[in-house]
């Protein structure tokens, strides 16, 4: 957020104001929300995201019943169509049937295709090898150390309590795929004194699931160039358009991501292996997308950047996307913009989103 605002202060704009990328390319649709915004009053865009937003607050009272999952898929599809968002068929499917974890997976029409692959794995061949697979992970679990077997073992109960995953009995199925749990620290790189988060992960790698899955998308994120070059932009031609005027950036954090969409697990039971406090080897099933699985990172971005498209198509918003951070540029006067969002994101499609991480931060003065 700190580095976004300062791309703010680039009013007006000069050769000074640079950024990694020389010439970033943004979307069409990017850059005629912030065409929109620039060239309007508050009072307009804000007139114009209303109309919106009542367009489909109506819809979802006579759809009626809350979101099964993690939105409200029957609005979504249709706000997709009211848009102009098409060929996502599959994400649609998807998010009512669960997301596929292995295979040939793309989203042609989002993303650019790479070179035609192929997974090096069947589904078969992956299967003949889990027990290889287990062995190695019990070894790998024996030799953690007792702190990060603490903090594994609170990530498992935290996934139950929250219904992301569920102890598996013996036998076991017999289409189990075995995923090491284990914890990433990370620290921020701002305020290094902090205590690090702790993020788990479940090996893709070592199950060799990822061999068995072969991402044929182009995952393309809104980098930092284009975070930058979009405030620049917009500060430019705000500034153009009605002069001096403060300007803000607001943030929003999507609560659990990956956690948020749920797998499709008929094909493989894919089986999170952990030692409780006892020193006993337990398995469980996990029911969501996770960290450390190739299909995850494309499912996830496909659902985010649907979400982004129909913000800015529909609503005129320039938000931009980072996996599960979201921001865009504003006026500091539009007290209603971070609400709007909110009211379509979590009040009518119901995605979440942490209140803890969402706010509007002030910027400078232009």
């Amino acid at each position: 957020m700190r580095f976004f605002l300062s791309s703010l202060d680039a009013a007006p704009p000069s050769p000074s104001v640079a950024t990694l990328d020389p010439e970033p390319t943004l979307d069409p649709e990017l850059r005629s929300a912030i065409s929109f915004n620039a060239s309007n009053s508050v009072e307009e865009c804000q007139r114009y995201r209303s109309a919106f937003l009542l367009r489909w607050r109506r819809r979802a009272l006579e759809t009626g019943g809350e979101p099964k999952g993690p939105c409200n898929v029957t609005l979504l599809s249709e706000m997709m169509r009211y848009t102009g968002i098409k060929g996502m068929d599959d994400l649609i499917t998807h998010l009512e049937d669960g997301f596929p974890m292995s295979g040939v997976l793309s989203y042609d029409a989002i993303y650019e295709r790479g070179p035609a692959t192929t997974p090096e794995l069947s589904v078969e061949e992956l299967l003949a090898r889990q027990q290889d697979v287990l062995a190695r992970t019990k070894k790998a679990i024996r030799s953690d150390s007792r702190d990060n077997k603490s903090s594994v073992w609170g990530s498992v109960l935290k996934d139950i309590a929250a219904g992301h995953m569920e102890e598996l009995n013996c036998p076991l199925p017999s289409n189990s795929v075995f995923l090491r749990r284990f914890v990433v620290r990370q620290v921020k790189a701002d305020r290094p004194g902090d205590s690090p988060k702790e993020r788990a992960c479940d090996d893709g790698k070592m199950a060799q699931i990822n061999r068995a899955t072969a991402v044929q998308s182009k995952v393309r994120l809104d980098s930092i160039d284009v975070f930058a070059e979009s405030a620049r932009l917009f500060v430019q031609e705000t500034v153009s358009s009605r002069g001096q005027t403060a300007f803000c950036m607001v943030g929003l954090d999507h609560r659990e991501a990956y956690r948020q969409l749920a797998a499709d697990n008929g094909p493989l039971c894919r089986a999170v292996v952990a030692e409780d406090l006892s020193g006993a080897v337990r398995f469980f099933e996990l029911k969501k997308l996770s960290f450390g699985e190739s299909a995850s990172v494309v499912h996830y971005n496909a659902f985010a950047k649907t979400l982004v498209s129909i913000v800015r198509i529909g609503m005129k918003v320039p938000l931009m996307q980072y996996f599960d951070d979201f921001a865009c540029p504003g006026l500091l006067e539009d007290e209603r913009l971070l609400g709007d969002l909110l009211e379509l994101l979590e009040g009518i499609l119901g995605t979440a989103f942490n209140e803890e991480k969402t706010a509007t931060a002030s910027g400078i003065s232009g």
